[in-house]
């Protein structure tokens, strides 16, 4: 069983060193990443970048700790991992990662992304030090906006009675064709975070100016989330051969449907437009499920229920939401295994049961090709292999 640790609200910020100064710079950001409570006292949690700060704190403790992280992952039956962050080269995550492969304790292949910012010099130290098939650097990463819940999405129309729709994207069609070309001409990905639509169109529109230039795209190429997808660009991935990298699990980020904080702040018409999921996968796009860090469940059986029902954990709204968006459970499946394969440029080593590929494998207690949607949201791992070795064993960590 893993081991629990549990801290005081000042020992959290004793060891991340939170001072007034670092709250001022994080909610400059324009994010909520060092809760606060009434009185603006940080209460101990950190989210997103702020608890990047707890790295620099207890190096000596963090690799350990990333150790535990990913064996929770392996007991989902999590066998490699597409990494969507947008860390430069000297960040300790890498240190870490590359820490955890020298010493046998990497128990999940991880494909990473570097900030598309990062230097010439870098990138090519990145590539030569990160590439076997365990730790691999295969992309650059990008924002392109925040997320809808907080008016921070870049949307084509105004948040429900209110005169914002996010902003513009952080960066233009054209800055988007560069970002392309730059990943392109050093054997690389892209990969553009797009929760409004208007961010989508955006960055869609920079990669097509990126294939008038001559680059060739493949589905290692991406835009995560797609939130709100415009219905004018549902076919424009699968037309360009990127691949949509989403997540199910979005539809219930409270559990209830009617505490959703998405149809709280986007309209009618707008609110018919989330997480189409399902037409992206129609028009031929290569759709791929995975997590969203600290939001969503890291559960595939979850997000597997959630891409087949389209309904929040208390069973709601009845029938499905927008249930015409409803995967069918083997083609849930293929997102989750072969088109995610794909997108990590890995769909001849990993993704189907093959002679020739690696043998990572589960061992599940359900049939899941016939149960219930309950037993499938329940489902569990038995036995996870990676390259034929067993990571978890369920009856062995009880």
């Amino acid at each position: 069983m893993l081991e629990k640790r549990y801290y005081s609200v000042n020992n959290v910020l004793d060891i991340c060193n939170v001072t007034r100064r670092q709250l001022y710079y994080y909610e400059e950001k324009g994010q909520e990443y060092i809760v606060v409570d009434d009185n603006g006292e940080p209460v101990g949690y950190l989210k997103e970048d702020a608890a990047r700060l707890m790295e620099q704190y207890y190096p000596e403790r963090m690799a350990d700790d990333l150790e535990k992280c990913i064996n929770v992952w392996n007991q989902y039956g999590v066998t490699t991992v597409n990494t969507m962050s947008d860390y430069y080269y000297d960040d300790p995550y890498f240190d870490l990662i590359e820490q955890l492969e020298d010493e046998g304790r990497l128990t999940a292949r991880h494909m990473v992304s570097i900030n598309f910012e990062e230097s010439e010099e870098n990138l090519q130290a990145a590539k030569e030090r990160f590439n076997s098939d365990m730790l691999r650097l295969t992309s650059l990463k990008t924002f392109m906006d925040g997320v809808a819940s907080d008016y921070t999405a870049s949307m084509l129309e105004n948040y429900k009675d209110t005169d914002q729709n996010g902003g513009e994207p952080y960066y233009t069609a054209e800055e988007v064709a560069e970002i392309v070309e730059k990943a392109a001409a050093n054997d690389l990905y892209a990969h553009f975070h797009c929760c409004g639509d208007k961010a989508i169109r955006t960055a869609l529109d920079g990669y097509e100016q990126a294939v008038a230039n001559g680059v060739e795209l493949s589905p290692g190429f991406s835009v995560e989330h797609f939130d709100t997808t415009h219905p004018d660009d549902i076919n424009r991935p699968a037309e360009l051969g990127i691949s949509c990298n989403v997540t199910p699990d979005f539809l219930d980020p409270t559990g209830s449907f009617d505490t959703n904080p998405y149809l709280q702040v986007l309209d009618e018409e707008t609110a018919k437009t989330l997480w189409n999921y399902g037409s992206l996968f129609q028009s031929g796009a290569n759709v791929t499920f995975g997590t969203d860090s600290y939001y969503s469940s890291y559960n595939p059986f979850v997000q597997l229920y959630r891409a087949t029902e389209r309904v929040c954990n208390d069973g709601q709204p009845e029938g499905g939401y927008l249930p015409e968006e409803k995967f069918a459970l083997k083609d849930a499946i293929r997102c989750y295994t072969l088109n995610s394969a794909r997108a990590c440029g890995m769909e001849d080593k990993v993704g189907t049961l093959e002679a020739g590929k690696y043998a990572d494998i589960l061992v599940l207690d359900t049939n899941i090709l016939d149960c219930t949607p309950e037993e499938l949201f329940d489902a569990a791992v038995d036995v996870t292999y990676l390259g034929g070795k067993v990571i978890f064993d369920r009856e062995t960590a009880e």
